[in-house]
């Protein structure tokens, strides 16, 4: 469970087409650049990289601000344009040109801000008059926990020769004509604004597909994209699904129907880039395979991080060539946390106590919870009017297991200040669930009386007036809710719940069902649709409606274990073994590295699929010991215990899990329904 709140992915670039025949190129230096795009500096300077976390999927770097602090940049070649930070302009003072920009990327257009940089320096090179777009929707403004100040695109990276090692965490500048690529560099396209390179791609299976295509090498993407017309001569091994897209143009703000897209993905075996050829096991992503389908983009298609992290990546855009080869540096891949917290201290001392706060979080993204917990305490007592501080220790307590100290931190919260740090909805159902429903109704009340126009609030005080019995009340907060959000389908699983206290199973059933179809990649759903049918042909229409949501997504996205789960609840025992198979080997064979993580995830495939239920409750209560109680940890064993006929010390888990996430709705449908079968009930 996340302590902080998660953005939507980085920016991705704008792109104006250039396609160029592929011929052999000698190597040799770059021209120089012009006067106006050098920069003060030696000829060659290398900068570290970090990442959001070690194997992290993207790439950053820091960069000195005309303040004198240094700002952290994702290095994104797909970017035409650099971004700043709304809060890094402001320190800055920049003066802003209003709407300047009209951008476009995977999910829609967005405009933005231009504001001017005096100075930037990267290393000891140091450019002068660097322009950004500022206020660009999508844009996320942390990552990981680490504050992040903007992109760094090819306006700033057109003025060097990039050599990018990627396994030794390397950035290496060099002036244009002073460095001679490897012999096996290959020509690429640069309109100025972006790099087009050859990319020979082969398919997987009996018979591969084979062919070349153009695309834009992009840093700061995460895998092979293709668009339009790129990925027609790999039709053949495609499949076709829905998949979320996400980047400029996305907001936290809407929901996530509006980013799921009908794409294609293809399975790729080998690649040939940049003079090198080497083995893959990924899925190219293909958007717009449709004719008119191309509102968004114009790229033919993204070189992203999945093909250039094992390799030493040479771009040299004014000399239009690239080059791949192997890294003969030592392997470091550097969690840029630690980076942080270790310049902090460097520069703060080891007794700021000032800066708690900020470290608290550093820890917190490392897995130094206690001492986190440590920090966090100590700011909120000497800072008892700051919110984020009370919050945070209150999430972190509860993180740790501990809820009579995050009860302690949220003491001198108002309802409004709840409100305002995303806190309400935790709040009112961790008393609901502490048995006292009328302080969290009261507590509810008051949030929306302080924010009218928040969500949030009456989400809470829906959550609170079930719980207190108040079925109707609760239907009536959840619309106005639903008018807030501006979403006629949103809250669909909180509106079941009332559904199935008013004893209205059918109607449960229905909204579930349009959960299923608007968002079939949240596999919890099928699983609570499949409990809800309660008769031979009931089944089988439960049936049919999952296989048609699952056929919309691609093989690879679907939700094997809760598909386990549903079929084991229809009697199809033959699919159940099926997907428990796949999924022991998808999801949790990757996590062998986390002993706690690997169990859970075997014990809870095996306690949906009902099978090895004793062996299942051992490895559940060993990934416990090791880890603490964890709320998807207690889920399982909720699990496991109910397929065991168990059914109080389900309820006992499943209550333990909602505890430590009382804003989880899962969790508290988990509580519910298994509470509801101790008792008799009328269907």
């Amino acid at each position: 469970m996340d302590l902080f709140r998660t953005f939507l992915p980085p920016l991705r670039g704008i792109w104006c087409g250039i396609f160029l025949a592929i011929a052999p190129l000698s190597a040799q230096a770059s021209p120089p650049m012009p006067e106006s795009l050098n920069y003060e500096g030696p000829d060659s300077i290398t900068i570290d990289l970090i990442r959001a976390a070690k194997d992290g999927p993207r790439i950053y770097v820091q960069a000195r601000l005309p303040n004198g602090e240094l700002g952290l940049f994702l290095v994104d070649t797909g970017a035409d344009v650099n971004v700043l930070s709304e809060e890094t302009a402001e320190a800055l003072g920049l003066e802003l040109e209003e709407g300047f920009y009209r951008l476009s990327g995977l999910s829609g257009t967005t405009s933005a801000s231009r504001g001017t940089v005096d100075t930037l320096s990267l290393g000891e090179a140091t450019l002068t008059d660097v322009t950004f777009a500022v206020g660009v929707r999508g844009v996320s403004t942390t990552a990981g926990y680490m504050p992040l100040d903007g992109i760094l695109g090819m306006d700033v990276w057109k003025r060097f020769i990039m050599e990018v090692d990627y396994p030794a965490d390397k950035l290496i500048l060099h002036r244009p004509g002073t460095k001679r690529l490897p012999r096996r560099a290959v020509p690429v396209a640069f309109d100025g604004s972006s790099i087009t390179a050859a990319i020979e791609v082969e398919t997987k299976g009996e018979s591969p597909v084979i062919d070349i295509v153009q695309l834009q090498v992009d840093t700061g993407a995460s895998a092979l994209l293709l668009a339009g017309p790129s990925g027609a001569g790999f039709d053949p091994a495609s499949t076709l699904g829905l998949e979320p897209v996400y980047g400029v143009g996305a907001s936290e703000f809407l929901p996530p129907s509006e980013f799921l897209k009908l794409t294609k993905r293809i399975p790729i075996r080998r690649v040939r880039l940049g003079g090198r050829s080497f083995k893959v096991n990924i899925n190219a992503q293909w958007l717009y395979w449709r004719p008119g389908q191309r509102r968004f983009v114009a790229t033919p298609g993204l070189i992203g991080h999945e093909l250039l992290k094992g390799s030493r990546v040479f771009l040299d855009p004014n000399g239009e060539r690239m080059a791949l080869t192997r890294s003969r540096r030592k392997r470091k891949l550097v969690d840029g946390h630690s980076v942080l917290l270790r310049q902090d201290i460097e520069r703060y001392g080891e007794d700021d106590q000032s800066r708690d706060l900020y470290r608290a979080k550093l820890n917190a993204a490392l897995g130094e919870w206690e001492h986190a917990v440590e920090l966090l305490t100590r700011y909120a007592e000497a800072h008892t009017d700051d919110l984020e501080g009370q919050v945070m220790l209150a999430r972190a307590r509860r993180i740790d297991a501990d809820l009579s100290g995050a009860w302690a931190a949220l003491d001198r919260l108002s309802a409004g200040d709840l409100v305002a740090q995303s806190e309400i909805i935790a709040a009112v159902n961790g008393l609901a669930l502490e048995s006292r429903q009328s302080d969290a109704v009261q507590l509810a009340r008051e949030a929306t009386r302080s924010a009218p126009q928040e969500a949030e609030a009456y989400v809470a005080l829906a959550d609170a007036l079930l719980l207190s019995g108040d079925k109707s009340g609760a239907q009536s907060a959840l619309q106005t809710a639903s008018v807030l959000v501006q979403n006629p389908d949103a809250f669909l699983l909180r509106r079941a719940r009332v559904a199935i206290a008013n004893g209205d199973r059918f109607g449960a059933m229905a909204l579930v069902r349009q959960q299923i179809q608007l968002y079939p990649t949240e596999g919890k759903f099928i699983w609570y649709y499949a409990l809800l049918a309660q008769s031979p042909a009931e089944a089988e229409t439960v049936r049919q409606d999952i296989e048609r949501a699952m056929a919309r997504l691609h093989p690879e996205l679907r939700p094997l274990d809760f598909m386990v789960g549903a079929h084991t609840v229809l009697g199809d025992n033959a699919s159940a073994k099926a997907y428990l198979k796949q999924g022991l080997k998808r999801d949790c064979e990757p996590m062998k590295g986390d002993k706690a993580s690997f169990d859970n995830c075997s014990a809870w495939y095996h306690g949906l699929a009902g099978e090895r239920l004793d062996h299942a409750l051992d490895l559940v209560d060993t990934a416990l010991e090791k880890s603490g109680d964890r709320p998807d940890f207690l889920d399982t064993k909720a699990v496991i215990h109910l397929a065991r006929g168990e059914i109080k010390e389900a309820i006992d888990a499943a209550i333990a899990a909602a505890r430590l996430a009382p804003d989880d709705v899962y969790m508290l449908w988990q509580a519910e329904r298994m509470t509801l079968m101790s008792a008799p009930t009328d269907g």
